[in-house]
C-alpha cells in the first residue's frame, strides 16, 4: 500500500511553495488555492478542504491537471506492483456531495474510479483504498461521501477502546464504541496510530505495550474490518520507522 499526499505540497517555510516543486504545478496559479490561509474552522467543509493545513500549501484539487497528477503517480505505482493506497488527510478534499458548501469537485471518482480500472485491466487486480479521515468530515457532510469511493480510518473506535475500556481495565462494554454509521468492511481500526504515539503529546505514548496489545486484540477482532498495527520503537527517543527490536506486536 502506497501513502499519497494528494491535497497539499512541502513548503519553504510556512504558507509559501517550495522550490522542489516541479515548475509545471509551482509556476501555475490555478493549480493551487489561496496558500495564505489555513484552515482554523474545522466545522466548515470549504475551510477544510480549501485553506491550507497548517501552512502547507494547498493544491487545487478540482483542477483536472492535478487530478491527472495524482492519478498518473497511482498508475506508476501500480505499474511497480502496488495493491492499494492511503490517501493522506482525506478530509481535507472535497467530494461531489459538497456542493451545499461550494467546494464540490470530482477528485474521489476522478482519481480511484481511473487507478481501479486501470489495476484491473492491467494487473487484474481489486485494488484497495483508504482514506485517513480522523475523527469527522466536518460540517454536515456525512461520512458515505467518502465511503462510497474508498475505505476510512475509524480513530475514535481504536481511542475510545484504548482509554475508556482497557487502561480503565472494563471491557465489558467495549461493543458499544463501534461506528454504527459505517459498514464494518469499509473501517480501518488501530489500537494506536503514529499521530497518537508522536504528536500533540502523544495520547498513547505512555500507555504499555500490553495494554495497546489488550486493545488490539478488541479492535482487530472485529469482524470484515481491516486492522492496522504500530510497530513501536523501542523507547521514546528513537524515530518512528527506524530499526528497532520492539516485538511486542
Amino acid at each position: 500500500i502506497v501513502d499519497i499526499v494528494a491535497n497539499l505540497m512541502g513548503n519553504q517555510s510556512s504558507n509559501d511553495l517550495s522550490s522542489a516543486i516541479i515548475s509545471d504545478l509551482r509556476n501555475d496559479p490555478s493549480c493551487w488555492h489561496d496558500i495564505t490561509k489555513n484552515t482554523y474552522d474545522y466545522s466548515k467543509r470549504y475551510d477544510i478542504t480549501q485553506w491550507c493545513m497548517a501552512g502547507l500549501p494547498d493544491l487545487n484539487t478540482a483542477n483536472k491537471k492535478v487530478q491527472n497528477y495524482v492519478l498518473s503517480f497511482m498508475k506508476e505505482c501500480i505499474d511497480a506492483g502496488a495493491d492499494g493506497f492511503r490517501f493522506d488527510g482525506a478530509k481535507h478534499i472535497e467530494t461531489p456531495d459538497d456542493g451545499s458548501s461550494n467546494c464540490a469537485s470530482d477528485f474521489w471518482p476522478t482519481v480511484i474510479e481511473g487507478a481501479k480500472s486501470y489495476a484491473s485491466a492491467t494487473r487484474g487486480i481489486a485494488l484497495y483504498c483508504y482514506g485517513e479521515l480522523l475523527d469527522s468530515p466536518g460540517g454536515t457532510l456525512h461520512v458515505s461521501s467518502y465511503t462510497k469511493y474508498m475505505s476510512i480510518t475509524d480513530n475514535r473506535w481504536g481511542d475510545n477502546v484504548r482509554e475508556s475500556v482497557v487502561n480503565s481495565g472494563n471491557a465489558g462494554n467495549y461493543s458499544a464504541y463501534y461506528n454504527t454509521n459505517v459498514a464494518a468492511n469499509k473501517l480501518v481500526l488501530w489500537a494506536e496510530s503514529h499521530d497518537t504515539y508522536g504528536n500533540d503529546g502523544g495520547a498513547s505514548m505512555y500507555d504499555s505495550t500490553q495494554n495497546i496489545n489488550k486493545t488490539w486484540a478488541l479492535v482487530a477482532a472485529r469482524a470484515n474490518a481491516m486492522s492496522l498495527y504500530l510497530a513501536r520503537p523501542d523507547n521514546f527517543g528513537i524515530k518512528l520507522g527506524a530499526v528497532s527490536t520492539n516485538t511486542g506486536w
